[in-house]
């Protein structure tokens, strides 16, 4: 597979979609975000990968991003994978923020 951009770790690809890694593990295809994605000193990580890391290159996951998504800021769309790193960050964290049920957020430290 062809990769437009590097891979950012911002997380996007695993709040919108369960890949085949997730699935394979059980994870349910309708489950967003997927189950296995965490995030660690600002980057998303794939739990299994972590767990893994020998499995990432297999299923792509941090290699690079190809999402086929379009943002639309203002009036104008703009591809995602081309987007700055920092902009799919605050992207991802805030569609995860949307998606994500309050009893599976983690609490923030001293809560």
């Amino acid at each position: 597979m062809e990769y437009k951009q590097e891979c950012c770790r911002c997380g996007f690809c695993c709040v919108v979609e369960v890949c085949p890694l997730g699935i394979k593990l059980g994870v349910p295809a309708t489950d967003h975000p997927c189950r296995l994605l965490a995030y660690e000193g600002g980057e998303a990580v794939c739990v299994a990968v972590d767990v893994c890391p020998t499995l990432a290159p297999i299923f792509g996951i941090g290699v690079g991003c190809c999402i086929d998504a379009t943002a639309i800021k203002s009036g104008r769309a703009f591809d995602f994978a081309e987007l700055p790193a920092s902009t799919k960050r605050w992207a991802a964290l805030q569609s995860l923020a949307k998606l994500i049920p309050v009893s599976r957020q983690t609490p923030a430290a001293g809560s």
